[in-house]
């Protein structure tokens, strides 16, 4: 219902925009045109990408927000990541993109402010968590958070991966997570020591964990994975410049490595992703190295 309003809601304020004249100067479209506004001020182009929950009002607080930054929408794209929702706008205005963090980090329901990019402020794109001390590492809470909550861990992982400063931080601590979180999914499972093969220890033990939250299957040693609730739909431009999909790769990585781990033939294996849904392959590839 929430999505169903904010597209008409958006479709109306589009429509409504596309009835004035299409012969702006040059014969572009008025809407692509920066425009004069009233106090002297230029309007300019402004993309913004904001992760918001899916709690009832959320998504009419933040476009009710956008509107008061004086911003016109011209297009806009949301993306379903099963606990969140991921809505990307673009629009013309001339609010800066540091006030657009600062007050879109203050909404509730707003989970992280993942893009702002105000074209003519002389400000570049920024990634700012809304509102969430960020920590140097996974704490023991937020693994037991992960596996308490496994299957439905992509709200967690998108937070936690919001407070990271950079995509080598993010790299680093994601797969150290997964690892930790994959040791305590497996640990204890009866069988564990009866698995002789790397095959068997996938197809057996890894797989059905991950069946919950991805579309998986042993293939000689290592684990194909077509979809998972990181990767539910086609890679685009945006993907790869932000960066998103592939960190949580890194998760899913340190998830397969240590189950593995926790078993003894398997101790030493590690996990490297060889392929991946964001780089344009059609799935992404676990390699196992003894």
């Amino acid at each position: 219902m929430a999505l169903g309003v904010l597209y008409n809601s958006m479709r109306n304020d589009w429509q409504a925009r596309r009835s004035v004249r299409q012969d702006g100067p040059g014969g572009v479209h008025p809407l692509l045109v920066a425009k004069q506004g009233a106090q002297g001020e230029v309007d300019m182009a402004v993309t913004i990408t904001v992760l918001i929950d899916k709690s009832p009002g959320t998504l009419s607080r933040v476009i009710a927000a956008l509107r008061k930054f004086g911003l016109t929408f011209t297009s806009h794209r949301l993306d379903d990541l099963g606990e969140q929702i991921r809505l990307r706008v673009a629009a013309n205005g001339n609010a800066s993109a540091r006030e657009l963090n600062d007050g879109m980090s203050k909404i509730r329901g707003v989970v992280a402010v993942a893009d702002v990019n105000a074209l003519g402020d002389g400000a570049a794109p920024t990634t700012r968590p809304a509102s969430r001390p960020a920590p140097a590492a996974a704490n023991d809470k937020l693994v037991d958070d992960l596996v308490n909550a496994y299957p439905k861990i992509l709200r967690l992982i998108t937070e936690y991966e919001n407070q990271l400063k950079n995509s080598e931080e993010r790299r680093g601590q994601l797969n150290s997570l997964g690892e930790r979180v994959g040791h305590r999914l497996v640990a204890g499972k009866p069988g564990l020591d009866g698995v002789s093969t790397l095959h068997d220890a996938l197809a057996k033990v890894v797989v059905p964990v991950l069946t919950p939250i991805s579309e998986a299957e042993a293939v000689g040693s290592d684990v194909r994975m077509r979809l998972s609730v990181f990767t539910r739909r086609q890679v685009n431009t945006m993907d790869l410049v932000m960066g998103g999909e592939a960190s949580r790769c890194d998760f899913m990585a340190g998830l397969i490595q240590g189950m593995l781990n926790e078993m003894p033939p398997f101790s030493r294996v590690r996990v490297e992703e060889t392929r991946c849904r964001t780089n344009g392959d059609e799935h992404c590839l676990f390699h196992t190295v003894a």
